[in-house]
């Protein structure tokens, strides 16, 4: 009986486990797996990017908000401080069109 008894313990630890893994896969199910853009990031810039994050995670589909840039190319510093601006108000709490947009992607 000694036996059986010490075994107890084990298979409820290994019952909790399986338990644990269920509801993990479960919720993991639910996830999505979101991308934003950061400054001057054009949606060239996001479809390539996105390639390379679905590769690093196996394959799982991106999904991204893009945020217009106000850059019309990549050298363009005008727009560069334009997003800038744009980021440091939201920053100080400001609530734009783009912190809207993100805000309904995420829902």
């Amino acid at each position: 009986m000694r036996t059986s008894r010490s075994l107890f313990p084990c298979h409820l630890t290994l019952l909790w486990a399986c338990i644990l893994l269920i509801g993990h896969n479960a919720q993991a199910r639910k996830t999505r797996l979101t991308w934003v853009n950061g400054i001057a990031y054009g949606r060239h810039h996001m479809d390539e990017g996105k390639q390379k994050i679905e590769k690093i995670f196996g394959g799982k589909r991106v999904e991204y908000c893009h945020n217009p840039t106000a850059m019309s190319h990549d050298d363009d510093t005008l727009g560069y401080i334009g997003d800038l601006t744009q980021a440091g108000t939201q920053k100080l709490g400001r609530i734009t069109g783009e912190v809207d947009e993100l805000v309904r992607h995420l829902k």
